[in-house]
């Protein structure tokens, strides 16, 4: 059992009060007492309850929010939807800035957890493997949601969009076009949800009768740069693709860059498919058609699941949440006969 602030002042020969003085730094303690309760508190590792001093104060609670590559349009827009119903809910939120991994903020999070600085973790993608720190907080059951976990085995809760569905209605749309020869771009192999893309992508295209010769699938990384190096890549192809499908809008807005300053026109030459639907898909020229993923709808769910746990309700009776997909049809994308 922790030890309590009860604890601290009987070890310290003193009283509540003054330990409590002493853990909120307020004045009115003598140096020689200040230091004989930090010793104590040092050596029962009596961690305050930082929580509960909110709660009583009138104060907001806190949870985390662990997110790799913080400079992402994704990233970015999951982190303003997230503190928006945070607010809403009456919490705060601490950043953690992750690698894919978790691995040098894993200890991070386990002291702001003893330290009972945050009452909940949100996780969010895109994440290889968090499945040492995910096993401690089970363990603890601390309240923990994660969005598009990368392995659903390690996620108690967790909230994800319809990533092979929504993939498939694209490709279905492209082959509405006329398009046979189309191009995907994945995400890589080491993430879940664009193992399931792609599975979309490639279920799609058997259904709609095209020849698996006529696929051209090719690995990026996420990242803006990957999609432009691939479609120089593409463009080189002695049969190039009349169509080009990438696993999220950051690769599809780096193709469009490549093929406009290169002389190509989209949908002209070449029509473009994203998925996500970040505000980067309509700035770029032409806007992009892609797969809506609605990231406010996806933090929405999360924070209030989190919230259901922090507060010890009845956890959730569906455990993994999934928010589906729209196609949204802009201008990147043209029927081949009016592109070709």
């Amino acid at each position: 059992m922790s030890p309590t602030i009860k604890d601290v002042a009987a070890a310290a020969q003193t009283s509540i009060k003054t330990v409590s003085r002493v853990v909120n730094n307020e004045p009115g303690v003598a140096p020689e007492m200040r230091s004989r309760v930090h010793q104590v508190i040092d050596e029962l590792g009596y961690a305050p309850n930082i929580s509960a001093r909110r709660l009583k104060s009138g104060r907001a609670e806190t949870f985390a929010l662990a997110l790799p590559r913080v400079e992402s349009p994704y990233a970015m827009r999951m982190l303003s939807c997230v503190l928006r119903e945070a607010r809403n809910q009456g919490y705060s939120v601490q950043v953690v800035e992750s690698d894919l991994e978790l691995d040098k903020e894993k200890e991070v999070i386990e002291r702001a957890i003893r330290l009972r600085q945050i009452d909940g973790l949100i996780i969010a993608p895109p994440l290889l493997d968090c499945t040492g720190l995910l096993s401690n907080l089970n363990e603890r059951k601390f309240p923990t949601v994660m969005i598009t976990p990368n392995n659903l085995n390690d996620a108690g809760y967790s909230v994800e969009v319809t990533d092979q569905a929504g993939t498939a209605e694209a490709a279905r749309y492209l082959l509405s076009l006329g398009h046979q020869r189309i191009a995907y771009i994945t995400c890589g192999p080491s993430y879940r949800f664009s193992r399931e893309r792609l599975a979309g992508f490639c279920e799609e295209m058997e259904q709609g009768g095209v020849e698996a010769a006529d696929l051209i699938i090719l690995e990026g990384d996420t990242t803006f740069e990957s999609g432009y190096q691939i479609a120089r890549q593409l463009v080189e192809m002695a049969d190039p693709p009349s169509a080009i499908q990438t696993g999220n809008d950051e690769m599809a807005v780096g193709v469009v860059n490549f093929l406009s300053t290169n002389g190509r026109g989209v949908p002209q030459d070449f029509s473009v498919m994203g998925f996500d639907d970040m505000p980067i898909a309509q700035q770029v020229a032409p806007p992009l058609t892609t797969v809506c993923q609605p990231v406010d709808q996806i933090a929405q769910a999360a924070v209030q699941m989190l919230v259901r746990l922090m507060q010890g309700h009845s956890p959730p009776q569906q455990h993994h949440v999934q928010v589906a997909t729209r196609l949204v049809i802009r201008h990147s994308c043209a029927r081949i006969a009016d592109s070709h």
